[in-house]
């Protein structure tokens, strides 16, 4: 089990997700905006952060940047409909895992669980 948060402005993908993770066992928070979801990254403990590479205001990229000057070891799984090869090496460029939307339940939780024992295995 561990505590992750969502960050997604999409209320119904969000809440689609939480629901799954949920589900899995884990303590899920949930964000709308990168802003709200910097607040809660900074304020409370943290295992994995699922988010949104295209939100408005603080987009997805600078939110992550702004978590990992915060935390460097955290573990962080970048969403997006649209992962080209620029938007992936972005990406890759802050330290994230990507994931394309659309995902099934079973694919989401197989990256959760991947990144989680990357945690584990240092």
């Amino acid at each position: 089990m561990a505590a992750i948060l969502v960050i997604d402005d999409e209320t119904d993908e969000r809440e689609l997700i939480c629901s799954w993770l949920e589900e899995a066992g884990h303590i899920v928070r949930s964000a709308s905006s990168g802003e709200s979801g910097l607040e809660m990254f900074k304020a409370m403990h943290t295992d994995m952060a699922i988010v949104d590479i295209f939100m408005p205001g603080i987009g997805g990229l600078r939110t992550i940047r702004t978590m990992r000057e915060a935390s460097p070891d955290a573990r962080i799984i970048a969403m997006s409909g649209y992962l080209h090869d620029t938007v992936l090496s972005d990406v890759v460029e802050v330290g994230a895992v990507s994931i394309e939307k659309p995902f099934s339940p079973d694919q989401l939780l197989r990256r959760v669980s991947e990144s989680l024992a990357l945690v584990h295995s240092k």
